[in-house]
């Protein structure tokens, strides 16, 4: 039987997208800080399970955990924020 090779299982290849004005901070642990810049793409390929967090006032929360479900995928970070915001503030 044929399988992937475990680099290929291992990972998510997928494409964040800023489709908001203004540049989003973002803090990939042990990978990068990437900068989103307004309107910008940026394609990433992570290993499973890495955490993405945003970063807001000096503070950075969890964006997303990467799973197979992303492979391919375009992210609106922006509205990911948004979303996410939301959660967290309900959870106040």
């Amino acid at each position: 039987m044929f399988s992937q090779p475990a680099h290929q299982q291992d990972y998510a290849s997928f494409v964040l997208h800023n489709e908001t004005l203004t540049s989003i901070p973002l803090s990939i642990p042990g990978v990068m800080n990437p900068n989103l810049s307004p309107l910008g793409y940026s394609g990433v390929s992570l290993a499973l399970g890495q955490e993405v967090f945003f970063m807001e006032k000096k503070k950075k929360y969890l964006l997303l955990t990467v799973d197979a479900s992303l492979e391919g995928d375009t992210l609106e970070v922006g509205q990911l924020i948004k979303t996410r915001k939301q959660e967290l503030k309900n959870q106040q």
